[in-house]
């Protein structure tokens, strides 16, 4: 196993993908960061933000698309806030 070269551990970085994003849009960015010393964790949500993902039991989910009516703050911190919590209890497991 390699070590880390200052013996203090590996600089880690958590990557979540955008909306409508996913972890393989990243890849490149994500090998990037690797490729200087980082440890990536790369989440693939599922919670309907991501322009594909599949769930661990394998159900494929799809992209949740906010409604037609017109963009508002208020709207969209609403519409989210589901997939933020969604988020946090990922991370935590």
């Amino acid at each position: 196993p390699l070590s880390p070269p200052d013996g203090r551990g590996w600089p880690v970085v958590i990557f979540s993908h955008g909306l409508s994003g996913n972890a393989d849009t990243y890849t490149e960015l994500c090998r990037c960061l690797s490729s200087y010393g980082y440890v990536v964790m790369a989440m693939e949500h599922e919670d309907g933000s991501g322009s594909h993902a599949t769930s661990r039991d394998g159900e494929v989910i799809q992209y949740k698309r906010p409604d037609s009516t017109p963009y508002s703050r208020e709207k969209v911190t609403k519409f989210r806030a589901a997939m933020h919590q969604q988020r946090v209890d990922e991370t935590e497991r």
